[in-house]
């Protein structure tokens, strides 16, 4: 009986003699080739000079464009008729040949298909301009058509210009009075400021009643600001920061915080901003959202903080994934059960109402309380004609998908930041390419290679928060996962001593009598604002402290 612990050290899969020696034959192949296209060289270079009496620039331009020419189509032709060899396992070596190697088959093959296809269309063209020429009375040889064409082409030149124009001009109008003015106001909720630009009067000094989650958000947006050394250590930087907790209990006003005391540039967006009437504009919104965020991460260093409010607007679980739009009313949970350990609108214990315990538990049930409230009904007829909208216009053109394809965008471009630009990308495939099919430039001088490098990743970073007062539960996992927005920060309602620390700030900025600046009246003070989510001190609740 063998063992795992019996296998040979190394597992590394090797090349089967066959394909080991089929590479080699098309490698000497590949030197025939390129050796015969050397030497029938001269014999191009006579005849364009020499017998067609060109002049011997353009004689020698002609034969290096038709010597890698004609090697290419030898490569060509070669890998259509002979089968390639299976490279699995094969050393680096044969690896890089082999990856050369279909980057010229390609680059021919795709030439000389393109040739073929426009020498096929022109001819097509030339013989049905031939043919109306000859019905119109006027008979022209084949290959004198387009010579005989000129003058009427002169002609109408003005008019066709004309019509160039107008016809992309109207289409462009059209365009933009259709989907201009929906695309502008969901672009305008869009708002982006640089560091000093605008003075938000919230510092994370002003928030009171949240002091673990604003340690834990300035730790974790410092470590991201400063992750340099994570990526140099090979590891990544996170990419996103969820709020969660009741209305009123401080999420935006900590990203408020955050756009003030960190120098980043800063982004908005509601999560309302990403719904629109038409399929596909929504994926517009975010592309657009994500493109300046990384112009203003260029120009400060390289990071942005793009915060999505309300993200329970657009990260919503998907149909598919079983999620909300068949469930509760607006996509979050039924509303809790009010009986049981709380009695009563403000979670007493007993059921006259008399004892009232601040507690965690206490706490979400008296927000659980405050979202509640009876769906709105509607008579059956008006029901079932709804559903029959529904069912008609949802699968078309009418936003049908929802925020769903918003949704999707957000989650590509949270895993795509780190992609290489795309032109350079583009440019450096294009060049790589051509280098490897015109056979002169080797790929390698003394081990030094003679490519351009791959292009490396943007260097911007993006960082995206989320707040919302759903349940977890309700959000889409590939949002919520980790890699994404993976980091979650619950926000409590405050308790009796947070009130109290919220009123010590905020009551030093109205005016107000002398006597409630003692400990015994801001503590009355803290302890009737119970729930409060958001302490507001006003003349009423002044004049409540006994």
């Amino acid at each position: 009986m063998s063992y795992a612990e019996d296998s040979p050290p190394s597992l590394k899969p090797r090349m089967s003699q066959e394909a080991t020696a089929l590479a080699y034959e098309w490698r000497k192949l590949t030197r025939a080739a390129t050796a015969v296209a050397v030497l029938t060289s001269p014999a191009w270079f006579l005849v364009f000079w020499k017998a067609n009496h060109w002049d011997w620039y353009w004689a020698l331009l002609a034969t290096f464009v038709g010597v890698i020419a004609f090697r290419g189509a030898v490569d060509v032709i070669s890998h259509k008729l002979i089968p390639a060899p299976n490279l699995y396992g094969a050393q680096s070596e044969l690896l890089e040949e082999d990856i050369v190697a279909r980057r010229r088959v390609w680059y021919w093959r795709t030439r000389f298909r393109r040739v073929f296809w426009l020498v096929l269309t022109l001819f097509a063209l030339l013989v049905a301009l031939n043919l109306m020429l000859r019905l119109s009375g006027t008979k022209v040889e084949l290959f004198d058509t387009f010579s005989a064409l000129g003058d009427l082409f002169t002609s109408f030149l003005p008019t066709l210009l004309i019509l160039g124009l107008q016809l992309p001009l109207l289409f462009f109008i059209n365009f933009a009075i259709l989907f201009g003015p929906l695309l502008f106001f969901g672009i305008k909720q869009m708002k982006a400021y640089e560091p000093g630009d605008a003075d938000w009067g919230v510092k994370l000094d002003d928030v009171r009643g949240q002091q673990e989650p604003k340690e834990e958000v300035t730790r974790v947006i410092s470590l991201w600001q400063a992750g340099e050394e994570f990526e140099k250590a090979g590891g990544k930087r996170e990419r996103g920061l969820l709020f969660l907790g009741p209305p009123g209990t401080g999420k935006t006003m900590l990203s408020k915080g955050i756009a003030t005391s960190f120098n980043c540039p800063f982004m908005t967006m509601p999560g309302s901003g990403f719904a629109q009437t038409f399929i596909g504009m929504d994926v517009i919104v975010v592309l657009i959202m994500v493109w300046r965020a990384r112009r203003q991460a260029r120009k400060w260093g390289g990071q942005c903080i793009i915060f999505i409010d309300e993200i329970d607007a657009v990260g919503m679980r998907r149909a598919a994934l079983g999620g909300a739009a068949g469930g509760a009313v607006g996509g979050h949970d039924p509303a809790p059960d009010i009986k049981g350990p709380f009695y009563g609108p403000w979670g007493a214990l007993t059921g006259s109402g008399d004892v009232v315990i601040e507690s965690r538990e206490w706490r979400d049930h008296v927000f659980a309380q405050r979202g509640t409230g009876a769906p709105a009904t509607y008579p059956p007829m008006l029901e079932r004609f709804s559903r029959r909208i529904n069912e008609f216009i949802a699968p078309g053109m009418m936003g049908g998908q929802g925020s769903g394809m918003a949704l999707n965008q957000i989650l590509v471009q949270m895993d795509g930041v780190d992609e290489p630009p795309f032109m350079r990308r583009f440019f450096t495939n294009r060049i790589n390419t051509f280098l490897d099919a015109i056979y002169i430039v080797p790929t390698r001088i003394r081990g030094r290679k003679l490519r351009l490098r791959a292009p490396k990743p943007r260097n911007e970073q993006i960082y995206f928060i989320g707040a919302t007062n759903a349940p977890i539960t309700s959000l889409d996992p590939a949002l919520i996962r980790p890699g994404r927005m993976g980091r979650h920060i619950f926000f409590r309602t405050p308790t009796k001593d947070d009130r109290r620390d919220i009123l010590d700030l905020y009551i030093e900025k109205v005016d107000h009598e002398p006597d409630l600046d003692t400990d015994h009246r801001r503590d009355e003070l803290a302890r009737i604002t119970s729930g409060y989510a958001v302490t507001l001190v006003t003349l009423s609740d002044a004049a409540r402290v006994q």
